[in-house]
């Protein structure tokens, strides 16, 4: 199912009450997303949402040479949302040809949203960030 919210009951002209969310399981629902039944006003809908916050922000913060033929590269993101890092040897090639490094998938801290990995791989070489989840 896609993220969203999806009407299940409409009560016309009258209220449903429930205070707690139900949790909602099974295959129907996608893999990497949660969801519950909720109750608001006359409707009862099934809410459908991602596991992890999808990305607002994607931008590098510093590169730190390491002085051990390694470099710490430091990115803004947005807190819980997850990123990787691919690598090109050419800065201008697209970016379905570019690399990615591998162990370099993490979650950015919460509430900073800054996360960081370690390349060491010899220059020429290219970095960006990519968003998991990048926010529509």
């Amino acid at each position: 199912m896609a993220v969203g919210t999806y009407t299940l009951v409409t009560v016309t002209g009258g209220t449903i009450n429930s205070t707690t969310p139900y949790t909602v399981t099974g295959t129907a629902i996608g893999s990497g997303k949660t969801a519950s039944i909720q109750v608001s006003g006359g409707n009862v809908n099934l809410v459908v949402n991602p596991s992890v916050p999808c990305s607002a922000a994607n931008a590098i913060l510093g590169i730190v040479d390491n002085l051990n033929g390694t470099f710490t590269l430091t990115f803004q993101g947005t807190p819980k949302a997850e990123y990787y890092v691919v690598a090109s040897l050419d800065v201008t090639a697209g970016m379905g040809t570019w690399t990615p490094v591998l162990g370099s998938t993490n979650a950015a801290a919460d509430p900073s949203g800054q996360w960081s990995v370690i390349v060491s791989n010899a220059a020429p070489q290219f970095y960006r960030s990519v968003a998991l989840d990048p926010c529509p």
